[in-house]
């Protein structure tokens, strides 16, 4: 996918509505910041935690069993450039509120969009850095509606 060149990981993105879908790493994000919070606010205001060189000196030593890696100004403004160039080409993918998991299949933009996470085939495969016009709406779509497809101008049609 196309997050793996530049940062050596595969990409998936699943949205939840509030307080579905959390994780583990939800719980402890909350932990430390409850923690660095209380400490900070325990403090006199010449010691309080206000540095993220502050936050994660405070994590390494207060919270066991937690691996903590702390990410310079410099590297998150060297990504921020990355991913500003890689984005300018790419375009919104439409209906994007209509689906739940959206997933990365090929290093030249194409995504594909489900309903549901565990949905086996996509409900839209979308090339979000070539400029593509979605003629049908999302909502017009049914289970046996046949669809007319453009390609290179010349027409296709699909059945269900």
């Amino acid at each position: 996918n196309v997050y793996e060149p530049c940062f050596k990981l595969k990409a998936q993105w699943s949205f939840f509505a509030t307080s579905h879908g959390k994780t583990e790493c939800d719980g402890i994000g909350g932990t430390v910041k409850r923690l660095a919070r209380k400490q900070s606010l325990q403090q006199h205001l010449d010691r309080q935690i206000t540095t993220t060189n502050e936050l994660f000196e405070f994590c390494k030593v207060n919270i066991a069993n937690i691996t903590f890696q702390h990410i310079s100004k410099e590297a998150v403004d060297s990504t921020s450039l990355t991913l500003e160039s890689r984005l300018k080409d790419t375009q919104t993918l439409p209906g994007t509120r209509l689906f739940h998991n959206f997933q990365p299949i090929d290093d030249l933009g194409m995504i594909e969009a489900r309903r549901i996470s565990r949905d086996e085939t996509p409900a839209l495969s979308f090339n979000l850095l070539k400029h593509q016009t979605l003629l049908v709406k999302m909502k017009d779509l049914y289970p046996g509606c046949f669809v007319g497809c453009i390609y290179d101008f010349m027409v296709f049609w699909h059945g269900e």
